[in-house]
């Protein structure tokens, strides 16, 4: 039997890049960066997580969006979480997303927010 050794070495090939891929997508996803505000632009495009004060909130029911400022010791963001329901959030909190730029500045499009309750 002959074995057609391009085949093979294509099918090698794209088994290794799907296996990369695969490994960085879950590597990305099981722990985001965690980054300050004032370097939020810098990671355009990627998935971080953001933690600070809420200084800002608003929720659009029409639209379902919530609208976010986190404050940390380096400045502010903005961050929008789309398609949600209006949540009670502490006033400390992490949120995760994608880093987009929105009318000139960097905001962040929340997938996820880790609120922090306090007992007092």
């Amino acid at each position: 039997m002959k074995l057609n050794v391009k085949f093979i070495d294509s099918v090698i090939v794209v088994l290794f890049f799907v296996s990369l891929s695969a490994t960085l997508l879950l590597n990305s996803k099981i722990e985001p960066e965690t980054v300050k505000s004032k370097e939020l632009i810098d990671y355009y495009g990627k998935y971080v997580r953001v933690c600070g004060n809420l200084s800002y909130v608003k929720y659009s029911p029409k639209s379902e969006t919530l609208f976010l400022e986190i404050s940390d010791a380096y400045g502010k963001i903005r961050a929008v979480k789309f398609r949600t329901q209006h949540m009670n959030l502490s006033e400390q909190l992490c949120v995760e997303g994608e880093v987009n730029v929105y009318e000139g500045y960097a905001e962040l499009v929340v997938k996820r927010i880790i609120s922090f309750q306090h007992n007092t």
